[in-house]
Parts: C-alpha cells; structure tokens; sequence
C-alpha cells in the first residue's frame, strides 16, 4: 500500500502481505524472515540519502500491530487481526490502500478479502466519534489551534490537509457500506462522489477540491 499523492515531502505507507499458499519459496517456513529481510533492505534504498537526496521516507507502521509483529506477515494473520482487533482508524486508512508491487492479482484479493471490515452497511456511530477523538489527539500533539495565515499549517493544520480528509474518510465510512459508488480512494474524487449522493454540499466539496488543489500545488 502507498500513497504519496499529496506532496513530494510526504511519506509513503507501505504495508506488506504473503500468500504461503503461492509456494514461492523452496522453504515456506522461512518466509517470514525471507520476506521481512527484503522489506527492510528495499526500505533501506528508498530512505538512504545521497548526493541528490532520497527516493521516499517511508513509514512501516500501519501493519497490524507493529509494536509486536514483523514488517512482512501472512495473509491469514493479517485478515485474522482486522477481523478481530482492527481499529477504526485503520479502517479510514485503508480506504486509499491499492497494491503497489508484487502479485498484482493476489495484492487486489486480498483488497476483496477485507472489504466487509472497511465497509460496514451497519455502522455503530461510535466509530465516528472515535475517528474524531484521534483527530483532536493529532492536534494536541501538534499543537494546532486557529486558523492564522502566518506560519499556518495547510497539512495538519484547521482546516487543512489533513482535516480534509479525515472529514472526507468520515463521510465515507459512514455511507459507504450502503453505497459502493463512494468506495473510491482519490480524496478530490471522493469529495465529488459523496456531492453526487447528496451526502454533502456541492459548496462543501469544491471549496474543499479547490483548497487541496491550491494547497499541493503551493
């Protein structure tokens, strides 16, 4: 999974997944340790600096529980984690995912695989306040306050980037269940869809089109 499609200094997030059922590997029983080996080495070349800089930070934590497991886990592990213990915020995050390298084909099953945990037809309202409640957290550690136009913000900061899409992941999570028309991963495109469903305001979804627009190309 990556997405770097807001500015060139952002991060890339890349989550990797295995099928031990592919029989890649001469030893299937090494393949966690084979397969985390070659993140860590890929990684490792996107991230070194050079004469002319690096490629892309790259950020390994939105794996299920990174504290715990290794950079590179099965798909049983992984669908058995979101089934069970996966949180609100990872269901946000993984709306944009898209596989990225790799079995195209096995990269987009697993995609279908965890669907019904990103898109809920029956969604407990708690989720929402949940998503809010990290919200509020980003700015407290950031400490964002008030808009301002010196020294603001346009990522993290009210009003920004960033609200802009977890407003948009909101609206998204809550309708989206019902209606696969708004399933999509383009934030712009995704503001475009929920006007299109009445979901909000076509004033709300071009001042917020035309403020990231005005905000990456700044």
């Amino acid at each position: 999974m990556a997405d770097a499609r807001l500015n060139y200094s952002s991060d890339i997030d890349i989550v990797v997944f295995f099928d031990p059922e592919k029989g890649v590997l001469t030893d299937p029983g090494e393949a966690t340790k084979i397969y985390s080996r070659m993140v860590q080495k890929l990684v490792g070349l996107m991230e070194d600096r050079r004469e002319h800089g690096y490629v892309f930070r790259t950020d390994l934590r939105l794996r299920p529980d990174p504290g715990s497991t290794p950079v590179a886990i099965s798909f049983d592990a992984a669908l058995a984690y979101y089934e069970s213990r996966g949180q609100n915020w990872e269901r946000a995050a993984w709306i944009k995912a898209r596989a990225c390298a790799g079995d195209q084909q096995v990269g987009a099953a697993f995609l279908k695989e965890l669907a019904p945990y990103i898109w809920r037809k029956h969604l407990d309202f708690a989720t929402i306040a949940d998503i809010q409640a990290m919200k509020r957290q980003i700015n407290i550690a950031k400490r964002v306050g008030d808009i301002r136009v010196e020294g603001h913000n346009v990522k993290l900061g009210r009003g920004g980037i960033r609200e802009i899409e977890f407003f948009t992941q909101t609206q998204q999570l809550i309708a989206g269940g019902r209606d696969a028309t708004l399933r999509v991963k383009p934030t712009t495109m995704a503001l475009a869809a929920l006007a299109e469903a009445n979901w909000i305001s076509d004033k709300t979804a071009t001042e917020s089109h035309r403020y990231l627009l005005v905000s990456t190309r700044g």
